[in-house]
């Protein structure tokens, strides 16, 4: 048929049939046709025929093939291949190997191709360097739905989409209503299961249920440094339903997948179909970072729904998913296996930048293989589902669950490290995630690079492997810090009772508040055992082993009051070998005095002496508490007050003896007191400072004062206050006893202070003398004290102060007062009573006394009378 034009309007029309053996040949040249009507096909070769057609142009807005090719058959275009009807330049189509297939897989094809028929049914497209266009919108109405620009169902069906010999790719845009395939194969039985092999084929769907490639039950297809965009809604990269297995391979060039619309899956795997990744020859990496973009609300990179495997890589195969989220949407899945849906990874897997995500009994499975799969950054989400690891190590991004989720870490070799988590899609980390499942296996968990990870249920976590917390090299930061990386617990007994605990410099164990059991602890960075909201001091962290302290930080809440008083301790079960600071955050003590401690490290044997430090001073209202070893334990103990023992008063001052704190720390000394006497009837405090003992100068004799001091020690702490002691300094007054007038002259006798303090004497007194008129007299010395130069006949008031031994003086005497005179006072003598004789006896001597001295005046009248 040469220049001829076919068109079919009804349904299940054929433009071109050979049938039945291979003398039933069609050649076509410059050859129109045109089918519209569903089930149409352009060419159809059956049962051994054969249909060429070369230089013709191929239209189809009806539902079914354009080429549909039966076991057998074979079919050629060595012309323009249309789909939907656009006319696109004329480019050759020829069969890859220019004949009869090969009876064994070329080089790098997947073994299940060996001695493959190479026929097919549907819509078979062998092609070399051309363009493919599936526009059925454009002759279809809208509600047009399941066409397919590629189709391979038949028996060992084989579709070849190639580049040319200038490396130009394959393009096909699918268009229309939706469910519109780009490369769809399918398969009844492993051995009937049709293959498409894409190589570097540039594929862009535009309606919504659309897929670039579906695989349906047991279907191949070989992806090799494909292009796939899907612009709608609902539409997937790459898409596996409807059996239990499909064949996914790409096994050189690194292939892109772009999906754009809410609910869009790079990859999705529904009702136990499965996507295998299999490539025995070369490791690859499939989605390389940043040139693959998931968005839309519920955009996955990786969907699983139904029972089967989502991805399985097998031995010596590399994928990698590392992709950038263009965040555009609400949810974004790197993986996500439902419905007891299975992804598996192996063989150096890479779902960086991704989120994972398992649901109603998925398995996100990591198998063993030779090169590490790594999900770095990528978050794996579970949903009564499990993750499986069975290799050396595994990188996720972020890890959380629920309640009846699983994560399994099988052998002793094996290791799941979450962190860093980039699923963000904008290099920010994830919000702290929470994982409520249970951990198990022998495996290792490290939570790392800045991952913040909780851990829910109580007793989930049974996995006996290390544990470690951290591993960026960043420097030690509390759980608050945002660069730490963070392992907290959400449930008392959260953690795994039988691993060992790691904390290095950059992560922080966070108990929360809740009781946890760990097997061994080593810490380098921040055990945390307060809970975050409403911390009470009851928090214990039990290391049924070993403790080391690796110049780590132990937070503790302790309630700061007297013996005994509640805190959050660490108990350890074996031995405790090197330094660690405790960093105690007060819950509501109001201080009080803890000679005997509070507990805060328990233990069963002896510990280096400075095994624990206090990471700050410990104080509240003036209490003082210190880090104590006593025996296995450590105590926050405070140094008790000193004592003041005596008080003697002085004039105008005291001397007070004081007694250091009983329990000193090994090595502090007291260096010296701080006294403050208050004066009982209110006024100014005196204070003073010094050595034991201590006086107190600038008091107010007859007042009053209570005494008391603190101590300063040599490490720079001051003790609690002390005990009060009153003293009264007395008032020492001298009293003048009596004065002696002379003429121009006195003499002033004083006696001393009675109440002279012990050890006190007089030295000597200041007499003062002041005339009604004129100057005062004073003069110092001792008693009697003679006053000269003073004025005859003038009234003197005298007061005298004593100057005391201790360098002090004395109140001012009461006063007393004399008059200097010239003559002395007549002296009269009294005349004693001595009764009647007495009487008698002293008139008769009067008598004798008056009769003598008549005659000595009348003898001496006569002598001067002669």
């Amino acid at each position: 048929m040469k220049d001829s034009s076919i068109v079919m309007n009804a349904l299940d029309g054929t433009g071109l049939w050979s049938w039945r053996t291979a003398a039933a040949t069609i050649d076509a040249q410059r050859l129109h046709i045109a089918t519209k009507g569903d089930g149409s096909n352009n060419v159809a070769a059956r049962t051994g025929s054969r249909t060429t057609v070369d230089s013709g142009q191929l239209y189809s807005s009806g539902s079914r093939s354009v080429i549909a090719v039966a076991s057998a058959s074979r079919a050629y275009l060595n012309g323009n291949f249309i789909a939907g009807g656009v006319v696109l330049g004329n480019k050759r189509l020829t069969n890859s190997w220019n004949g009869s297939p090969p009876e064994t897989a070329p080089s790098g094809w997947p073994q299940y191709l060996e001695k493959a028929d190479w026929t097919s049914y549907g819509r078979p497209v062998d092609a070399a360097g051309n363009n493919v266009e599936a526009n059925v919108a454009q002759y279809v109405a809208s509600s047009a739905i399941n066409n397919y620009a590629v189709l391979a169902t038949g028996v060992q069906d084989a579709i070849r989409l190639d580049r040319d010999a200038n490396d130009t790719p394959n393009t096909i845009h699918m268009f229309g209503a939706q469910d519109n395939h780009a490369l769809f194969v399918e398969g009844a039985s492993p051995n009937s299961g049709g293959l498409i092999t894409s190589r570097g084929t540039v594929i862009t769907t535009h309606s919504p249920g659309s897929a670039g490639g579906r695989i349906k039950m047991l279907g191949n297809l070989l992806i090799d440094g494909n292009t796939i965009t899907t612009e709608k809604d609902n539409a997937h990269g790459l898409w596996v339903t409807g059996g239990p297995s499909g064949t996914l391979s790409t096994p050189y060039n690194a292939s892109t997948i772009i999906t754009k619309g809410a609910k869009s899956h790079a990859m999705r795997a529904d009702a136990g179909a499965q996507l295998v990744f299999d490539d025995s020859a070369t490791p690859h990496t499939f989605l390389p970072a940043a040139t693959s973009n998931v968005s839309g609300a519920g955009s996955a990179v990786l969907n699983s729904d139904g029972t089967g495997t989502l991805v399985r890589v097998a031995t010596a195969q590399s994928l990698a998913m590392s992709m950038t989220a263009e965040k555009q949407g609400n949810i974004n899945y790197g993986a996500l296996a439902e419905n007891g849906g299975q992804i598996t990874f192996s063989e150096g897997a890479d779902s960086g930048g991704t989120a994972l995500s398992a649901n109603s009994g998925g398995v996100l499975y990591f198998a063993s293989a030779t090169t590490a799969p790594d999900a770095a950054g990528s978050r794996v989400q579970l949903n009564a589902s499990q993750l499986s690891i069975d290799f050396t190590a595994v990188r996720i991004g972020s890890l959380e669950g629920d309640a009846a989720s699983a994560v399994s870490i099988a052998g002793a070799s094996s290791h799941l490290v979450v962190g860093p988590d980039n699923s963000a899609g904008d290099g920010s980390r994830m919000a702290s995630t929470i994982y409520s499942g249970t951990i198990q296996g022998a495996g290792k968990l490290t939570v790392a690079a800045g991952n913040r990870l909780m851990l829910a249920t109580s007793g989930a976590d049974t996995h006996t492997g290390v544990t470690t917390i951290g591993g960026s090299g960043a420097s030690k930061a509390l759980p608050t810090n945002p660069t730490a990386s963070v392992l907290s617990a959400g449930a008392a007994n959260a953690f795994s009772a039988s691993s060992d605990y790691v904390v290095l410099s950059d992560g922080a164990m966070d108990a929360n508040g809740l009781a946890q059991t760990v097997k061994s602890l080593a810490n380098a960075g921040v055990v945390s055992l307060p809970a975050n909201t409403n911390p009470q001091p009851t928090t214990v962290l039990m290391s049924s082993g070993a403790y080391i302290g690796n110049n780590g930080t132990l937070v503790l809440g302790t309630q700061l009051a007297g013996d005994g008083a509640p805190s959050d301790k660490l108990v350890v079960g074996g031995a405790i070998t090197g330094t660690t600071q405790i960093d105690v955050q007060n819950l509501g003590g109001a201080g009080a005095q803890a000679p005997v401690g509070i507990l805060v490290v328990q233990g069963t044997s002896p510990s280096p002496a400075n095994a624990f430090a206090l990471a700050h001073a410990v104080a509240v209202n003036g209490f003082v508490y210190r880090l104590q070893q006593v025996g296995n334990n450590w105590y926050l103990q405070t140094v008790a007050a000193p004592t003041i023992t005596t008080a003697t008063p002085g004039n105008s001052q005291a001397v007070l003896t004081i007694d250091p704190p009983g329990n000193l720390p090994t090595g502090v000394t007291v260096t010296g007191y701080n006294m403050n006497c208050t004066p009982t009837t209110g006024g100014a405090a005196v204070t003073a400072n010094g050595a034991s003992p201590l006086t107190m100068p600038g008091m107010t004799n007859g007042t009053t004062y209570n005494c008391v001091t603190t101590a300063t020690l040599s490490d720079g702490t001051v003790t609690p206050q002390s005990n009060t002691m009153q003293v009264t300094p007395p008032i020492l007054t001298p009293s003048i006893t009596g004065t002696v007038p002379g003429d121009t002259k006195g003499t002033v006798t004083i006696a001393p202070p009675a109440n002279l303090p012990s050890g006190v004497t007089v030295k000597d007194y200041t007499l003062t003398c002041t005339p009604a008129t004129g100057a005062p007299v004073t003069v110092t010395g001792s008693s009697p004290i003679a006053l000269t130069g003073l004025t005859n006949d003038v009234l003197y008031t005298c007061t005298a102060i004593a100057n005391l031994s201790d360098g002090s003086t004395s109140a001012v005497s009461a006063p007393a007062s004399f008059t200097p005179t010239a003559k002395a006072p007549a002296t009269t003598t009294p005349v004693p009573v001595m009764g009647p004789l007495g009487g008698s006896l002293m008139s008769l001597f009067a008598m004798v006394l008056g009769a003598a001295e008549l005659r000595r005046r009348k003898s001496a009248k006569q002598r001067v009378d002669c």
